[in-house]
């Protein structure tokens, strides 16, 4: 994601309800760690056993048209009308439009990708051939090593391999009126194809709004001008596939951040330290906040704070347990909360220490939840939390009134559900960086022009 799209994504709020923030804090931290993800929420299996309706016309669907010099109509969506370009899915190209595939997107894509997989693989051995003479007072990991082979290897030229997405551009004056669908069916266009929501340019958009709701929903980015990639787009895919590999060969570091204090996940902390950490203040000075919420609501504000600043680099406290573990990777997950709005985000960031010592910001995911939303059964799965139990418990000893803790109670199950989201798209990262499917991406797809 861009660096617009990161500064959209608030850090822990300056000031929220102490309870929230602890529920909230032990739900994160019960779930982050690898192979145990929070449960799905419940599908809708009413939405999924009705019929799917009839397309009865091109103004029942999604999708934008364009039409080829040739009479070829291409479906997907528009990026641009002057000069008339269209978002493509090659995967639709080739069932319904092979013969230009072939002809006019396969050379050229053939020609791209091998050209940037030579750059990003003469790239990767040099820095990590640098990383390693940095580290060479340290044990060698032979699992490190065999999957960097095994991604090398998968750099080697593919004949049969095609980018996901291309930007198609007609030399007509612009798109015809009856080509483009409404701004509210584009935007469900967008959502299918981030997504990746199968068959959607024949679907009926009552059909693709249906399935949306049963997925972890996140919108497109528009994409940039296609063309080469740049050096530092070479640079970050490098810096994503060494931390990637240090990922799944667990030579990386999975903290939690509370405001300014940052949690190792294989150290859990105890209940009161959970405490502490939560309000990122004294013991002490968390029960007296807690008491002032027995007593009645705070005019306190509820709104997130953000500071964008925070999530471009890495916290000091991250950087220092890496360094006394000499570990170059760090997962840090985080969340932030409207409990006015009862929405929550969650972010899990992928760090990477270049040879030179400073710390990149290599990917992240983010997910998003809205308490109004959980389920009952995710309610019992969190208060079955032996952190949360003791929270509880506090809160009763407390007197506390009941609402307060079924509010916060509700705020920690919506950030385990956003957490769900942000960790499928985690994994995504990760296997996009291990199978070289980087350089298949949607934020420069290639440009194919439709000749005279």
């Amino acid at each position: 994601m861009t660096t617009a799209g990161l500064k959209r994504i608030a850090v822990w709020p300056r000031r929220i309800s102490a309870l929230v923030s602890l529920v909230a804090l032990a739900g994160l931290l019960w779930q982050t760690a690898i192979g145990d993800e929070p449960p799905a929420p419940p599908d809708n299996v009413a939405a999924q056993q009705q019929p799917l309706p009839r397309v009865r016309s091109v103004r029942d669907t999604v999708v934008d048209h364009l039409l080829l010099r040739n009479g070829t109509v291409l479906k997907g969506l528009a990026v641009s009308r002057k000069p008339p370009r269209l978002l493509v899915r090659t995967s639709w190209l080739q069932k319904h439009a092979a013969e230009f595939l072939e002809q006019s997107v396969r050379p050229v894509a053939q020609q791209s990708l091998q050209h940037s997989r030579s750059r990003l693989k003469e790239l990767l051995i040099s820095t990590a051939e640098a990383v390693e003479a940095a580290d060479s007072a340290q044990k060698k990991s032979p699992a490190r090593q065999t999957l960097l082979e095994e991604v090398l290897q998968r750099l080697e030229p593919n004949e049969n391999e095609l980018p996901s997405l291309i930007v198609v551009e007609s030399s007509r004056t612009g798109f015809r009126t009856h080509d483009l669908r409404t701004d509210s069916q584009r935007v469900l266009c967008s959502h299918a194809m981030a997504a990746d929501l199968a068959d959607l340019e024949n679907l009926h958009w009552k059909t693709i709004a249906t399935r949306l709701q049963q997925t972890a929903q996140r919108p497109l980015a528009m994409p940039q001008a296609a063309g080469e990639l740049t050096d530092d787009d070479l640079q970050r895919a490098v810096l994503c596939i060494l931390a990637a590999i240090d990922v799944r060969t667990n030579n990386a570091v999975r903290l939690v951040r509370s405001g300014a204090t940052v949690i190792d996940e294989e150290n859990r902390p105890d209940p009161a330290q959970l405490l502490q950490a939560a309000a990122g203040q004294s013991l002490n000075s968390l029960l007296q906040e807690l008491l002032a919420e027995a007593a009645g609501p705070a005019a306190e504000p509820t709104q997130v704070t953000s500071d964008p600043a925070s999530l471009e680099t890495l916290p000091a406290a991250a950087a220092q347990i890496a360094a006394q573990k000499g570990l170059r990777t760090v997962v840090l997950s985080e969340f932030s909360a409207d409990l006015q709005g009862g929405t929550v985000q969650v972010r899990r960031a992928l760090w990477y220490q270049n040879a030179d010592k400073s710390w990149q910001l290599t990917a992240f995911a983010a997910g998003s939840a809205n308490a109004a939303d959980i389920q009952a059964s995710e309610l019992e799965a969190l208060q079955d939390d032996p952190q949360v139990q003791q929270i509880t418990q506090l809160a009763g000893a407390l007197q506390l009134p009941a609402q307060q803790l079924q509010t916060a109670l509700g705020m920690g199950a919506a950030v385990q559900r956003a957490l769900q989201q942000a960790s499928t798209q985690f994994e995504e990262l990760l296997q996009q960086a291990l199978t070289a499917k980087l350089l298949r991406g949607t934020q420069r797809p290639l440009l194919i022009r439709d000749s005279p």
